[in-house]
């Protein structure tokens, strides 16, 4: 099984490229594709990335689904069309589109890669931190 671990700073070159965390980047070539899928999330400012299985995973069960639903066809719709590919170069390094960075307010060329267990997230470093402070204090509620 994929596991994403932990959270690693990165930054964005001048020609807009960015290096993929290695323990990422090895996961992910393992698995016969060299690169992930990227969407904006639905309801965070962050970039949602799974491996090229997990999105098959994901296909197969939409397919499995009633496709004659409204929500089926929706959801298919707006994940699948919403999704890039996003390639590495020889160097183990990605371009992120301009759409996905303002998503995700990315500006300034810092940015976070973090594991997520079966995916990841590309986060601004400051609004990650935010929500890392959120999410433990609702997690202490919880406890």
């Amino acid at each position: 099984m994929t596991v994403f671990l932990s959270t690693y700073e990165k930054k964005i070159d001048k020609k807009g490229r960015v290096s993929t965390p290695n323990t990422f980047r090895n996961i992910l070539i393992n698995e016969n594709f060299n690169g992930f899928i990227a969407f904006k999330s639905y309801y965070l400012p962050t970039i949602d990335c799974f491996s090229m299985s997990k999105i098959e995973k994901l296909s197969k069960s939409m397919e499995a689904d009633n496709p004659f639903l409204e929500s089926t066809n929706n959801f298919n719709e707006n994940i699948f069309a919403d999704a890039f590919m996003i390639n590495f170069d020889n160097e183990g390094r990605c371009i992120l589109s301009e759409e996905l960075l303002e998503h995700a307010k990315i500006e300034g060329g810092d940015l976070v890669f973090t594991g997520k267990g079966s995916s990841f997230q590309i986060w601004n470093p400051i609004l990650f931190n935010e929500h890392q402070i959120n999410m433990r204090q609702r997690i202490k509620k919880e406890i």
